[in-house]
């Protein structure tokens, strides 16, 4: 299972998604994690941490765990009283894939 959370890592853009296993929050190490993300990030100086960079580039997450989770999602923001709906982008590289 996937687990997501936004984090400002620079004043100019936008919080950026970073994406984790649920047992990280599950089982309390997280916040301690994220510690280091957030000294990356200071310490790095380009805003965004290197390994996650790194790993971003790297990974690759198959279609089954992509439609995953977004039926969580969807669930998530449906509960929320909010729409879910895909950018035309988005539904574009759907289709594609």
């Amino acid at each position: 299972s996937v687990a997501f959370c936004y984090l400002q890592t620079s004043s100019p853009h936008p919080p950026a998604r970073l994406e984790f296993p649920r047992w990280m929050l599950d089982d309390g190490v997280l916040e301690p994690v994220l510690d280091v993300v957030r000294a990356e990030v200071i310490a790095g100086g380009s805003g965004y941490p290197y390994a996650i960079e790194t790993a971003d580039a790297v990974s690759v997450i198959s279609m089954q765990d992509r439609r995953e989770f977004y039926a969580y999602f969807q669930e998530f923001v449906e509960r929320q009283g909010m729409n879910f709906t895909f950018s035309t982008k988005a539904a574009s590289k759907g289709r594609r894939r």
